[in-house]
C-alpha cells in the first residue's frame, strides 16, 4: 500500500550502497546516459528471465514487475530473453544476465564467488542486469529487493505496512556493484518474520507457508534463517537438523538410561538420568550417539547442518575423566568439544559436506585451552549473559568479548547467538538499537559468518517495529551508518511525529546507559525514573499532535509508547509515591482501571494483526502466563492501585514516616511459582496475593528494597507480613519466609510458623509493659490457629541497597499476602 510517507535514501559507509544511492540520485541529470525504465507512467523495457530458471528467480522477475508497476504506473512485461530480442531489457538471474553479458562473472565459488546470497547489480549499455551467482539459491531475488530498496525507494516497514514512491518518471544513472553478505546466515528471531520454531527440518514448498507476509517480509529483508516457513520459491532458507539441545532428543534417557548410566552424567558421585547432560568421553555412548545422528541426517541430507549440544541447563558430568579433561582445558567445553569431534569425524565420513553445530553456552562457553573444532564443526556463541544496553566489546560485557576473541582464533566456523530481547517484558521498555551496529561489525571482524537474534518474536515493546528494520539491514550489511537506517525508518514511517519520537529514544537510551539489563529482566522498568516518565510522557503527546489529522501515523505512534503505558501501570503505585514526596505534578494515568482496559485493547487488536494466536498462547515471556493471563494480572494491578486498604491497628501508633507499606501493587508475584492476585474480602483493599501449597516452599510473593531509596530510604527496618493461612493439616509449618541479600548471595534470616494452639490471650497490662506485643497477633514462632490475617513478625535486618528480597511460601495449605510492612528503626 502507498502510505503517503516518502523515506529518504539511505546515506551509508558501504561502497555498494553508495554507488547504487549515487546512480538513484545522479541519473536525473545524466542525461543520454541515464536509463529511462519509465517516462509519464510509460515504459520500454521488458524483464526478461531464463526459461530454465528457478523458482526463485522467477519470484524476483514478478516482484520486480509488480513494484516497478506501483511505483511508476507503468506495465513491465515480464518474457525470456528471445522475446526480448531488439528491446531494451532488465535481465532478472544468470541466464538472462548471461545472454545479455557473457563475459560476466557469475561464479558462487572461488575467490569472487558470491555464495547463495551475492548479487550484481549491473547497467550493459541501455540494459539493467539484477542478478545473484548461477547456481545460487537467493542471490537473484536479494538483487532485485536491493535495487527496489536502494534505487527505486520502496521500503518494507513491516509484514503488513510498506512504502512505494510514485515515480511515474524513473531514470537510473551507471551502476557497477557487485556485493556478498560477510554473514551467509542472517536472522532476526522477531514478529513478522517467525512462523514456526521449527527442530527437524522443513517443508519448503508454497502449499506448506503458514503466512506469506511473513516470509515475503523475511525475504525482503534478506533473513535466510530457520524460524520463518521461507519456501523455494523465496530462496528457502537454512534449517540446521535439530536446531538446539539436542543430547536428550538424539539419546532419550527414558530409552538408553535403564541399561546405560554411564552415558549420562554423574553429579555429587551418581549417574543422572534427568535434568542433566551426557558424559562425553565416553565412547561408547558417543558410538550410539553418532548412529543416531547418521541416520537422522539420511532422511535429510539437503539440510546441510547437524546439531549436537547441551540440554537447556547445566548438570554437565563430574566424571572423573571429563571432570579432568575439563580441568586441563580449562572450560567444560573442553569434554564437551572432544565428543562433539568425535560425533564429527564420524559424519564426515559418510557425508563430507555437512556441518556438525554446537553452543557454546552457559557452563561451556569458555573456548578450551588445547583442543580445537574439526574443520566440519560450527562453533555457535551463545551470549545469553550480556546486558543489553551496552555493545558486546563494554566493561560491562568485557567476559563474553574476551569469549569472542578466543573462538575467533580458535574456531574454523563461528556463529553467534546474540539476545536482544526482555524475555520476562515484552511489554516492557528495552532500549539496545544502538548496540546493534556496534555488535554485528565486531561479530563480523572477530570472524564470525552467522548471526541469530533472538528478539521479540511475540513483543510489542518500544519501538520493535524499528528494531526488525535495524537488525535486518545490518545483519546484511553492518557497514551501514545505523543512525542513518534509525532517521529513515523514523521519517519514513512515522511522519511528522519522528523528532519528538527522536528525542523519546535519546531520553530511553540515557537513562539505561549505566544499568544491566538481562535477557530475563522482568516486567517492571524500574530504571526508569519520574523525571524520565515525565518527559517521555510530554514527547509522546508531542508525537500524536504531530500526526492528529494522519490516522495512520497516529496509529503507529500509539503503537510505539505502548510500553511508556505499560510502565506507568507497572509502576503506578511507585510514581504516585514519589510524586507526593517531591510535590510534583503527575503525568500518569489519572484512572488506572481504565487505562489498564485501554492498553489490553490496543495489545489485543494489535497481537489480531501482527501475531496472531500469541494472545491465547502460553509463554515463557510472561513466566507461563498467556498475554490474556498477563494482561488480567495487570487490570488486578491498575485496581490495586487505586483500592489502598488502611495498615492493620498494630501499627497506629507508628509514624506514618517510618513505615514502608508494599501490598499487591508494589510486591512481585511470580505466577511460575503458583501466585497470582485475587479477589478476597478479608484483604484490607478487597485484594490479596494467593501463594498456593506446594510440596516445597516457593518464593511466590517477593517484597523487594530496590524501591526503598524512593519509598523512605535505605537501613535498617523491622520487617512483617500480613498474611492468613488456609490450614488443610494438623501439624507442620503453615507458612515460612524469610529475608535474602541477592547481592551477596546470603540469607539473612527465616522464620517458620507452626500450626497449633492459641496462645493466651494478652492483658491490657502486658499490652501497655511491651507495645512491640501488638505488632504481632501471633509472635514469630508461635502457632497459627486460624484462617484470618494477622501481623508476622520476621525480626529486624540491615536493608542497606536494592537487591534484598523478603519472601513467603507455604507447604501445607494456600495462604493469602495482604502486604509487607517495613518499619524503619530510629
Amino acid at each position: 500500500m502507498r502510505d503517503g510517507r516518502a523515506g529518504t535514501l539511505v546515506a551509508t559507509h558501504a561502497a555498494v550502497i553508495a554507488m547504487l544511492v549515487a546512480g538513484a540520485c545522479g541519473a536525473q541529470h545524466q542525461g543520454a546516459e541515464a536509463l529511462a525504465l519509465a517516462r509519464d507512467g510509460q515504459t520500454g523495457y521488458r524483464i526478461a528471465v531464463a526459461p530454465d530458471a528457478s523458482a526463485a528467480e522467477r519470484t524476483a522477475a514478478r516482484e520486480l514487475a509488480a513494484y516497478l508497476g506501483k511505483a511508476t504506473d507503468a506495465e513491465f512485461a515480464v518474457g525470456e530473453p528471445a522475446e526480448a530480442s531488439g528491446k531494451v531489457v532488465i535481465a532478472v538471474g544468470p541466464g538472462a544476465a548471461k545472454a545479455m553479458a557473457p563475459n560476466l562473472d557469475l561464479s558462487k565459488t572461488g575467490p569472487t564467488g558470491l555464495g547463495d546470497d551475492g548479487i550484481v547489480i549491473k547497467t550493459v549499455g541501455t540494459n539493467l542486469v539484477l542478478t545473484g551467482a548461477e547456481g545460487s539459491k537467493r542471490g537473484t531475488l536479494y538483487a532485485v529487493y536491493e535495487f527496489l530498496e536502494r534505487v527505486v525507494g520502496v521500503r518494507w516497514w513491516t509484514h503488513t505496512e510498506e512504502f512505494v514512491p510514485s515515480r511515474p518518471t524513473l531514470t537510473v544513472g551507471p551502476l557497477d556493484a557487485r556485493y556478498k553478505p560477510p554473514f551467509l546466515y542472517r536472522e532476526v528471531f522477531s514478529w513478522g518474520m517467525v512462523q514456526e520454531e521449527r527442530q527437524w527440518g522443513y517443508d519448503d514448498s508454497d502449499a506448506a507457508v503458514q503466512d506469506w507476509a511473513q516470509a515475503e517480509f523475511a525475504a525482503r529483508l534478506r533473513n535466510n534463517g530457520h524460524g520463518t516457513s521461507m519456501p523455494a520459491s523465496l530462496g528457502g532458507c537454512y534449517m540446521p537438523l535439530g536446531w538446539c539441545h539436542t543430547f536428550y532428543p538424539f539419546l532419550p534417557p527414558d530409552r538408553y538410561f535403564k541399561d546405560h548410566p554411564e552415558w549420562y552424567s554423574e553429579i555429587n558421585g551418581k549417574r543422572v538420568g534427568e535434568h542433566a547432560q551426557l558424559c562425553m568421553t565416553n565412547d561408547e555412548m558417543l558410538a550410539e550417539f553418532s548412529r543416531n545422528v547418521l541416520t537422522a541426517i539420511r532422511k535429510q541430507p539437503q539440510l546441510g547442518m547437524v546439531v549436537v549440544t547441551m540440554n537447556d541447563w547445566g548438570g554437565n558430568c563430574q566424571c572423573a575423566k571429563c571432570k579432568a579433561m575439563d580441568e586441563a582445558e580449562g572450560s567444560a567445553m573442553g569434554s564437551l568439544l572432544y565428543g562433539v569431534n568425535k560425533v564429527a569425524e564420524a559424519v564426515e565420513k559418510e557425508f563430507p559436506e555437512i556441518l556438525v553445530a554446537t553452543h557454546a553456552y552457559i557452563y561451556a562457553r569458555k573456548p578450551p585451552k588445547t583442543i580445537r573444532p574439526r574443520d566440519n564443526v560450527l562453533v555457535w556463541l551463545c551470549v545469553i549473559e550480556r546486558s543489553a544496553p551496552q555493545p558486546i566489546d563494554s566493561d560491562e560485557n568485557r567476559r563474553l568479548m574476551e569469549d569472542l576473541q578466543g573462538w575467533a582464533k580458535a574456531a574454523p566456523r563461528l556463529f553467534i547467538w546474540d539476545y536482544t530481547m526482555n524475555m520476562s517484558g515484552p511489554l516492557t521498555p528495552h532500549p539496545n538499537w544502538q548496540v546493534f551496529g556496534p555488535d554485528f561489525r565486531n561479530y563480523r571482524d572477530h570472524n564470525a559468518v552467522g548471526v541469530f537474534c533472538e528478539g521479540e518474536s511475540v513483543s510489542l515493546t518500544d519501538f520493535a517495529a524499528l528494531k526488525v528494520y535495524l537488525m535486518a539491514h545490518l545483519l546484511w550489511d553492518p557497514s551501514q551508518d545505523e543512525q542513518a537506517l534509525i532517521n529513515d525508518f523514523l521519517t519514513g514511517y512515522y511522519g511528522t511525529a519522528a523528532p519528538a519520537l527522536r528525542e523519546a529514544m535519546r531520553v530511553f537510551q540515557q537513562q539505561v546507559a549505566k544499568e544491566r539489563l538481562t535477557w530475563h529482566q522482568g516486567p517492571d522498568a524500574a530504571w526508569l525514573d519520574l523525571p524520565a516518565m515525565s518527559r517521555l510522557t510530554e514527547l509522546f503527546g508531542q508525537a500524536e499532535r504531530a500526526v492528529a489529522n494522519d490516522p495512520v501515523a497516529t496509529t503507529r505512534v500509539r503503537r510505539a509508547r505502548l510500553s511508556l503505558d505499560h510502565q506507568w501501570l507497572q509502576g503506578y503505585s511507585l510514581y504516585r509515591a514519589q510524586t507526593e514526596r517531591q510535590k510534583t505534578p503527575f503525568l500518569g494515568p489519572t484512572a488506572p482501571p481504565a487505562a489498564a482496559a485501554d492498553l489490553a485493547q490496543r495489545v489485543r487488536a494489535d497481537m489480531a494483526t501482527w501475531i496472531p494466536g500469541a494472545m491465547t498462547r502460553g509463554i515463557p515471556a510472561f513466566m507461563g502466563l498467556s498475554f490474556d493471563g498477563y494482561l488480567d494480572k495487570l487490570a488486578k494491578l491498575a485496581t490495586s492501585a487505586t483500592k489502598v486498604g488502611p495498615l492493620p491497628e498494630a501499627f497506629r501508633d507508628t509514624p506514618r514516616d517510618r513505615i514502608i507499606d508494599m501490598d499487591e501493587a508494589l510486591v512481585a508475584v511470580y505466577p511460575e511459582a503458583g501466585a497470582t492476585i485475587i479477589e478476597d474480602p478479608r484483604a484490607a483493599n478487597g485484594l490479596a496475593i494467593l501463594v498456593p501449597k506446594r510440596p516445597q516452599a516457593s518464593w511466590g510473593a517477593q517484597a523487594w528494597t530496590r524501591h526503598f531509596g524512593v519509598l523512605g530510604g535505605f537501613g535498617k527496618y523491622h520487617v512483617y507480613a500480613v498474611v492468613r493461612c488456609e490450614l488443610q493439616t494438623d501439624t507442620g509449618a503453615a507458612f515460612v519466609g524469610g529475608v535474602y541479600d541477592y547481592a551477596n548471595r546470603k540469607g539473612l534470616g527465616a522464620v517458620s510458623f507452626p500450626i497449633g494452639k492459641p496462645a493466651p490471650p494478652l492483658t491490657p497490662e502486658q499490652v501497655d509493659a511491651n507495645p512491640e506485643i501488638r505488632f504481632a497477633t501471633i509472635r514469630s514462632g508461635a502457632p497459627v490457629t486460624d484462617g484470618e490475617y494477622h501481623v508476622y513478625d520476621f525480626g529486624t535486618y540491615d536493608l542497606p541497597h536494592g537487591d534484598i528480597s523478603v519472601w513467603v511460601g507455604s507447604t501445607t495449605g494456600d495462604m493469602f499476602v495482604d502486604r509487607f510492612v517495613f518499619v524503619r528503626e530510629p
